[in-house]
C-alpha cells in the first residue's frame, strides 16, 4: 500500500497495513536550495518530489499549494524595498498606507517580523480595504505545481494526497501577517468594534477562496491557521468555533476532509477543535517540544478524529541522536498504532535536520 492509500485509508476509517508516514520538507529543501548543496537530483519540483519517494516519506502534497490565484484589484499599490537583508513592504490605499519589515535570518534561512502592518486603529482601515477588494480565482495546475497533462494527485504517483490551503482565518491572519499577537489583544481591548470589523472583512474574502476551493480537486483542505493554545485557546468561543463550523459544513458538503495547522502548544486546544466540525488537527507537536506527552494525546479528542503529526521537527536536529528519535517513535507507535494517527513533522525539518533519518523512520514502520 502506498503512502497515498495508507493515509486515504485512515481517512476513511480503515486500519491500514502500516502507520501513514508524511513529512513536511519543504523548509529543508528550500534552504539547502539557497546554499546551493542539495544533491542536483532533488533541486527542482520534480526533484522535490523524487525526494520524498527516495526517503520512502509521503506528503501532504504538496505543501503551499493554494489551488486559487489571488487577484488584488481596487487602488491597491504594492512597493518593496530591499536593503541589508531587511524587506520593507509597503501597501498604498486610497484609505491609507501601511507597512511591514521582514529580516532574512541567514543561519535560520528563513525570515522574521521586524515589525507589522497594523501598528495603531487607525492602520485597520487599509486591512478592511485590501480584504473587500481582493479576489481569487481557480488557479489548480499552477500554484500545486501541476501542469495541464498532470491529474491531481498523479504527479506524486500515490505519496500523498492533494491538500490546498485557503488563507488564514481572520484572528490567524491579524495574529500572524497584519498585526502580530500582542498588538491584536491590545486592540481587541482597547477598540473590538474595529477588530471585529476587520475581522468580518478577513472573513469574507476567505469565503471567496473557499468558494474556488470547494471546486476544486483537493482530497482536503487545510486552515494554515499556526494555531497554539496559548495565543488562541481564550479566544475560541468567541472567534474560532463560530468562524470554522459553517466553512467546514460547506466543504464537507463539497465532499472534502478538513482541518487546520496547529503547531503550537496543545492543552486547551487541541481538545476543542473537534466542535467545530473537523476531521483532522496537523502538525501536532507533543512532549518534549509540545506541552502533552505523547501517552495523552488521544486523551484530548474523540477516537474517530484523526491527529496528523507526532515528530518534533527540532528532533532531527542536535543535540538530538538517533536513539533519541527512534524511542521517541516507537513510544508514538505503542500509544497510537491501530487509531486514526498519521505519523508526521510538526511542523517541518529544519535545515540543520538530518534528512537520512527520515529514510530510518520509513524503514522503522515498515518493520
Amino acid at each position: 500500500m502506498t503512502q497515498f492509500g495508507r493515509v486515504l485509508a485512515t481517512f476513511r476509517g480503515v486500519t491500514p497495513c502500516a502507520l501513514p508516514w508524511v513529512a513536511d520538507l519543504t523548509y529543508w529543501h528550500s534552504a539547502h536550495v539557497r546554499l546551493g548543496d542539495i544533491p542536483e537530483r532533488w533541486a527542482d519540483k520534480e526533484g522535490f518530489r523524487l525526494m520524498h519517494r527516495e526517503l520512502g516519506v509521503g506528503a501532504l502534497c504538496d505543501y503551499g499549494c493554494t489551488g486559487y490565484r489571488q487577484v488584488d484589484g481596487g487602488a491597491v499599490t504594492v512597493r518593496q524595498d530591499a536593503r541589508n537583508g531587511v524587506t520593507t513592504t509597503t501597501l498604498a490605499t486610497p484609505v491609507g498606507s501601511i507597512t511591514c519589515r521582514h529580516q532574512f535570518l541567514p543561519r535560520s534561512q528563513c525570515s522574521a517580523h521586524l515589525d507589522y502592518y497594523v501598528k495603531a486603529v487607525e492602520d485597520l482601515a487599509v486591512v478592511r480595504y485590501v480584504a473587500e477588494q481582493r479576489r481569487y480565482e481557480p488557479d489548480f495546475d499552477a500554484s500545486c505545481g501541476l501542469t495541464e497533462s498532470e491529474k491531481t494527485r498523479d504527479a506524486w504517483n500515490g505519496w500523498g494526497p492533494m491538500v490546498t490551503l485557503p488563507p488564514r482565518s481572520p484572528l490567524s491572519a491579524l495574529f500572524t501577517e497584519w498585526a502580530g499577537v500582542e498588538t491584536t489583544c491590545y486592540l481587541l481591548a482597547d477598540d473590538r468594534v474595529e477588530v471585529e470589523k476587520t475581522m468580518r472583512a478577513l472573513a469574507e474574502a476567505q469565503d471567496r477562496a473557499l468558494a474556488v476551493l470547494a471546486e476544486s480537486p483537493a482530497e482536503m483542505i487545510e486552515f494554515p491557521d499556526n494555531l497554539s493554545a496559548e495565543n488562541h485557546a481564550s479566544f475560541f468561543d468567541r472567534y474560532m468555533r463560530p468562524h470554522y463550523q459553517p466553512r467546514v459544513e460547506m466543504l464537507h458538503s463539497a465532499g472534502k476532509f478538513v482541518g487546520a495547522h496547529l503547531d503550537g502548544t496543545l492543552r486547551g486546544l487541541l481538545n476543542r477543535m473537534p466542535e467545530t466540525g473537523m476531521d483532522f488537527i496537523e502538525s501536532v507537536t507533543p512532549a518534549p517540544v509540545g506541552d502533552v506527552p505523547l501517552c495523552e494525546l488521544r486523551a484530548l479528542v474523540p477516537g474517530d478524529f484523526i491527529l496528523i503529526g507526532g515528530i518534533p521537527g527540532a528532533s532531527f536536529s542536535p543535540p538530538w541522536t538517533w536513539p533519541q528519535l527512534e524511542a521517541h517513535v516507537r513510544e508514538l507507535l505503542r500509544h497510537h498504532a491501530g487509531t486514526p494517527f498519521i505519523l508526521g513533522t510538526a511542523d517541518q525539518v529544519p535545515p540543520d535536520g538530518n534528512i537520512e533519518w527520515v529514510r530510518r523512520i520509513a524503514e522503522l514502520l515498515e518493520d
